[in-house]
């Protein structure tokens, strides 16, 4: 076969294989993700092949001013330029080799490094080195909440305002009440009872409960039935709230019109329907789901039917709902209703704000910008309606004292007597807003009605471009459960070290290290770090970290004039999470009186080139000493102190020279046509599989070609020996010399640039 058509069948080769090993960029890999995945910066999952294990000392492996060194100079500086800080392994207990039913894992690592380092370029270096099998980002996906409630997917609204991913969230609290003052909840309904508020002020017996099934239903608990206001609110037996009306206007037949008691229940309807919005019992098994989640419903019936099918509420009867619930500690109160200020409502309002309660009332189904007395206030959140397309629903009134828009249209939840039935108006949207305060609330106890009218606004999705007749009409926009919630809640401050220790000679410069904090808590970390010796210094000093964020600090220790001696400090951070304020960090500092140096001087040489001197290869010495070789390779250590040391040479700029020729030569040899030395063949074995083939000459026409080839160590450098080691050194040492391998160039047609 002629060197011109082996070269072209490499290349038709090599095409194929890239097709199938190429690396899928952080973009495509995000694009074929389902909906809701975010790439996890700072972090990427690398299996090694099983011959790393052989080439690292477990006992090498640490983290030296903040960056994680393994001993293998290679891995080391990939390790410096990312900044990996950390990296373990993804299956702990996975056994070495593949058994019966298990995969050999053992070979996964998560490596974390700075989320500020891109993600490709990460990936590219880690997949580039020859002890990698192959590198996968990571990702973090949301879990589809989606309750086992059989109608849930006749509910529109509850996906469209992402309820199911605030339910990722949280579940609602039980100690969250959420009213619901209307014409009273069917409060034994199977789908609503276990989230009916209970009174335990009236918890006769002491058992916990107000309420029992009898298994048919649900009634008040007979041992808690003593006609006595244990409470001492003023009222008796009052389980699970209150009815408030007194009288009635031509009410129903049937209807319970004008005896205040201590049974809510509803006859017309409404009330019930707007409870299970509220709250209806989720994941049960059982009809609906409701906003709240497990939030409470607290029952106050202020309306009725009257002798035409109408629902009224009474403002008086209304007033009265809004004390009660004040004072036993609701959290927001639904008023689905127009409203007038008579009644002593205006002063009932103003207690209910007082005392923290968010009021919330629907906008009316008049299709007009006249607002009822309660959606008038700017203290009251006022609710339009909109349908499945974010729509303004026909009948909502509107206007620029509308404060939020939420799903009325079709909504369907829990009715009267047992069932459930789809119901359309601004009565239906202002509960979902309602059982969202109750969410809020569960993530932010100590939040007032302010706090919560305010995320619910400032999380809304803008809906104006869809509705332009109206745009500014209706409010802040769509709530948005999932965004309400999410960043709720306190910060969780972590520290990457729990203590430093650093050893210097006298009169050497301060050592620069790192630490990173990180806010792994729902709410914004702010903190501040101060330390009590002139010898330690952090920068910044100050910030704020959203949740989920990190940030590096730059920690300096040491310096020129500290004495030697041992010598200790600390570092203090103080933060707004309650748990763990102020965090601190011990400090040893070990300043060694000064003695003897050495020098450490040698060449590097390239393997093909008669001793032709690498240029800039660049040399380290431990950690703290690193130099480029001169243009004729010479490289110069001086003024080293005593201790143990290593000293390697990396070379990752200059692999030119490298062609199809080479791949051809390869191949020639691998057919027995050419000869190699001990060099051409390290240099020919660029997959780093001990041996030399065709599929080594294919890689190399690939890299030649510029076609990237994956788990190939083409173009990059190896030198030997791998390093020297001086344990200790103690005198000064001369022809360290190394020699460069560049992996695919077996030709020897490398040269230094400019010759």
């Amino acid at each position: 076969m002629s060197v011109k058509s082996l070269v072209l069948w490499i290349l038709i080769f090599t095409v194929s294989i890239n097709t199938r090993l190429a690396a899928q960029p952080a973009e495509e890999t995000l694009a074929a993700a389902p909906d809701g995945c975010q790439l996890i910066p700072g972090r990427l999952i690398v299996n090694f092949q099983p011959a790393i294990f052989s080439e690292i000392d477990p006992t090498n492996i640490r983290v030296e001013q903040g960056i994680l060194t393994t001993g293998l100079p290679s891995l080391d500086a990939i390790h410096r330029e990312l900044q990996v800080y950390a990296g373990y392994r993804l299956f702990p207990e996975a056994p070495a080799i593949r058994t019966r039913g298990k995969a050999a894992l053992r070979t996964y690592y998560i490596i974390q490094f700075p989320e500020t380092v891109d993600l490709d370029r990460a990936k590219t270096l880690y997949a580039a080195h020859p002890l990698v099998e192959h590198v996968e980002f990571d990702l973090a996906c949301p879990v589809y909440e989606e309750p086992n409630d059989p109608h849930f997917g006749q509910q529109w609204a509850m996906p469209r305002i992402q309820a199911p991913l605030a339910w990722d969230l949280t579940h609602g609290s039980e100690a969250v009440s959420l009213a619901s003052c209307d014409t009273g909840v069917d409060w034994n309904h199977p789908d609503l009872a276990e989230n009916i508020w209970q009174n335990l002020g009236e918890d006769a017996d002491g058992d916990g409960t107000v309420l029992e099934w009898t298994g048919s239903t649900w009634v008040y608990d007979p041992d808690d039935e003593n006609g006595v206001d244990d409470d001492g609110n003023g009222f008796v037996d009052d389980f699970i709230g209150w009815d408030f009306l007194v009288s009635s206007t031509f009410p129903a037949p049937g209807e319970d019109g004008d005896t205040p008691d201590n049974d809510p229940m509803d006859f017309n309807g409404h009330g019930t329907h707007v409870a299970g919005i509220i709250s209806a019992t989720t994941d049960n098994e059982e009809g609906v789901a409701g906003t709240g989640y497990n939030c409470k419903i607290m029952c106050l019936r202020n309306g009725y039917q009257n002798i035409i099918g109408l629902g009224l509420v009474d403002m008086s009867a209304s007033a009265n709902a809004f004390y009660y619930g004040t004072n036993m500690g609701v959290t927001a109160i639904n008023c689905s209703w127009g409203s007038s200020n008579g009644g002593g409502l205006a002063a009932a309002t103003d207690y209910a704000i007082e005392n923290g309660v968010l009021i919330v009332t629907a906008a009316g189904n008049a299709n007009n910008q006249e607002a009822s007395y309660l959606a008038s206030r700017d203290d009251v959140m006022s609710v339009a309606a909109t349908d499945q397309n974010d729509i303004k629903a026909s009948f909502s009134s509107y206007g620029t004292w509308v404060d939020i828009s939420a799903p009325g249209v079709n909504i369907h939840n829990t009715m009267f007597d047992d069932t459930y039935a789809d119901l359309d108006g601004t009565s239906m949207a202002s509960p979902h807003v309602v059982g969202l305060a109750g969410l809020i609330k569960s993530v932010a106890p100590d939040w007032q009605w302010e706090e919560i009218y305010n995320r619910i606004q400032d999380t809304a999705d803008n809906i104006d471009d869809v509705n332009p007749d109206y745009a500014g009409l209706l409010g802040a926009g769509r709530i948005n459960a999932f965004q309400a919630v999410q960043g709720v809640g306190d910060p969780d401050i972590e520290v990457s070290v729990s203590e430093f220790h650093v050893t210097q000679d006298e009169g050497d410069p301060a050592q620069l290290t790192t630490m990173t904090i990180f806010n792994y808590g729902s709410e914004t970390l702010s903190f501040s770090i101060t330390d009590d010796q002139e010898w330690i210094e952090t920068d910044p000093s100050t910030g704020e970290l959203a949740p989920r964020h990190q940030a590096e600090i730059a920690v300096t220790i040491g310096g020129e004039n500290v004495p030697a001696g041992e010598h200790t400090g600390e570092i203090s951070i103080t933060s707004n999470d309650p748990d763990e304020s102020p965090f601190t960090i011990p400090v040893f500092l070990t300043v060694q009186e000064s003695g003897p140096t050495y020098t450490i001087t040698g060449q590097v040489t390239y393997s093909l080139g008669s001793q032709r001197g690498i240029p800039n290869a660049t040399l380290y010495l431990g950690d703290n000493y690193q130099q480029r070789s001169s243009t004729s390779g010479d490289f110069s250590f001086e003024q080293i102190p005593p201790g143990n040391y290593a000293l390697w040479c990396e070379n990752s700029e200059d692999n030119t020279g490298i062609s199809t020729f080479d791949a051809a030569q390869i191949a020639r040899f691998v057919t027995g046509n050419l000869d190699f030395n001990e060099y051409q063949q390290m240099a020919a074995d660029v997959t780093g599989d001990g041996n030399v083939s065709m599929f080594d000459a294919a890689r190399v026409a690939q890299y030649a070609a510029e076609l990237n080839p994956p788990n190939t160590r083409a173009g990059q450098w190896q030198f030997l020996p791998e390093r020297y080691s001086y344990i200790p050194l103690d005198s000064d040492q001369t022809q360290q010399n190394f020699v460069g391998i560049l992996y695919g160039e077996v030709s020897g047609n490398w040269s230094p640039p400019g010759r």
